[in-house]
C-alpha cells in the first residue's frame, strides 16, 4: 500500500514524464534504488490512481461503506456502565445472601 507521499510522487513523475505510466515507474523505481522490474503499482492501477487524481484532485482514499467504528469514548462509557452493572447486581446477590 502507498503512502500520500509515494503516491504524490508518482503523481509528479507522471506529469513530468508525458504523461507516462512505465515512464513514471521507471522514474520511481530509479529514485528509490529498486532494482528488478517490479515497483510497488502497476502501469495500470497508475493509470487509474491519475484518472481518480484528475477527478477528485484528491489522492487519498474514500470512506468505504460498512459499519462505522466505534469511537474510543463511546466504548469507554459502555465499558464503565457494564462494570457499574456487575457491581449492583453483585451487591444485590450480596444482600439476598443475608437473608
Amino acid at each position: 500500500m502507498l503512502s500520500i507521499v509515494e503516491k504524490a510522487l508518482l503523481v509528479k513523475f507522471y506529469y513530468k514524464n508525458s504523461e507516462s505510466a512505465i515512464a513514471a515507474l521507471r522514474a520511481y523505481r530509479y529514485m528509490k534504488g529498486m532494482r528488478d522490474s517490479k515497483g510497488p503499482i502497476t502501469s495500470s492501477a497508475l493509470k487509474k490512481m491519475m484518472k481518480k487524481f484528475e477527478a477528485t484532485g484528491s489522492l487519498a482514499s474514500r470512506q468505504r461503506s460498512g459499519r462505522p467504528s466505534t469511537a474510543a469514548a463511546v466504548a469507554r462509557t459502555v465499558e464503565q456502565t457494564v462494570q457499574s452493572m456487575s457491581a449492583l447486581l453483585h451487591m444485590g446477590s450480596a444482600v439476598l445472601e443475608k437473608f
